[in-house]
């Protein structure tokens, strides 16, 4: 055998080889057959030619092409290499996923439907997520909340700027304050604690001494309240209209006293005769001898006679 013979069969047999290790480490069988089936993505994110086909976490296949389809909009076509084994209904969902944190795509097999996909069906296109998509959609949310409250907090200290200078202001005030309670004479302090004490008690013998004179306020209050108010009121009721019956009756002149207000000729007769009466009076002070004989033996006063002789001769 030649060389070159040598040569050839030893090139022949590496990449025979290399074929079956390649298929053997994605999990494909080496000797069994497979069915092609194709999914249509309008973005493959990374998906690239034996990335593995998987049905609930194990490999089933691989992906062997990767083909643009241009009259579509640039869609890309990817086919799919699964073992014949597997049967595939024909609304079987092929997803795009992420299903490690490495970043290698796969596409996931859930088996739908009814009917039984033949080899050259296209299956269901999905795309997932994935870990990565997850992340970011959990992420987004505190970012735009952390960016919110970094915006707030950057308008709080813009506003709050001066706020430095009032603060030190405080801690001064706050250590001048310090220094002079730390001048008060401790001795200072016990004394007025001492008096405090006994103002304390005194005003607890205080309280002891009010709590008699509260319980009588509390039984004249009591009595108050039954003191009959309903009565009182309409006994006071009956003698108002009865004195108003009084001042009408002075007021249209009936009565002595109702005349006196009224009559004028009655009040001035009475006048005069107040003003004689006063003089007779005041004549009787004056004269009393006038008015008055009396003798202590029976005799009349000669005087008086001849004082009365005269009056009669006048």
């Amino acid at each position: 055998m030649s060389k070159e013979v040598k040569v050839a069969s030893l090139t022949i047999l590496a990449g025979v080889i290399l074929f079956v290790g390649v298929r053997f480490l994605k999990g494909i069988a080496i000797f069994s057959n497979i069915n092609t089936y194709y999914v249509v993505y309008n973005d493959i994110d990374g998906l690239k030619t034996s990335n593995p086909v998987i049905l609930n976490g194990l490999p089933v296949g691989r992906v062997s092409h990767i083909d643009i389809l241009q009259d579509q909009n640039n869609k890309l076509l990817v086919t799919m290499e699964i073992k014949d084994n597997l049967i595939i209904k024909d609304k079987t969902v092929a997803l795009l996923t992420d299903p490690d944190l490495l970043g290698d795509k796969a596409i996931a097999l859930t088996i739908k439907g009814n009917s039984i996909a033949e080899s050259g069906d296209t299956l269901v296109s999905k795309i997932d997520k994935g870990l990565t998509g997850v992340l970011e959609a959990k992420a987004n949310p505190i970012i735009e909340a952390l960016d919110s409250t970094l915006t707030s907090l950057n308008a709080m200290l813009k506003e709050y700027k001066g706020m430095g200078e009032n603060v030190q202001k405080t801690v001064d005030n706050a250590a001048v304050i310090t220094g002079k309670v730390a001048q008060i004479d401790v001795r200072d302090l016990q004394t007025s604690l001492k008096n405090l004490k006994v103002m304390s008690e005194e005003m607890a013998a205080v309280s002891k001494d009010l709590k008699p004179l509260s319980e009588k306020m509390n039984a004249i209050a009591d009595s108050v309240q039954t003191i009959p108010m309903g009565e009182i009121s309409n006994e006071l009721q009956t003698s108002l209209v009865k004195l108003d019956n009084i001042l009408k009756a002075i007021d249209e002149a009936e009565g002595s006293l109702g005349l006196l207000v009224k009559d004028e000729k009655l009040y001035n007769d009475l006048d005069q005769t107040v003003k004689d009466l006063d003089k007779l009076f005041v004549d009787l002070r004056e004269n009393p001898k006038r008015y008055v004989h009396f003798s202590l033996f029976g005799k009349k006063d000669k005087s008086a006679k001849k004082e009365k002789d005269n009056d009669d001769a006048e």
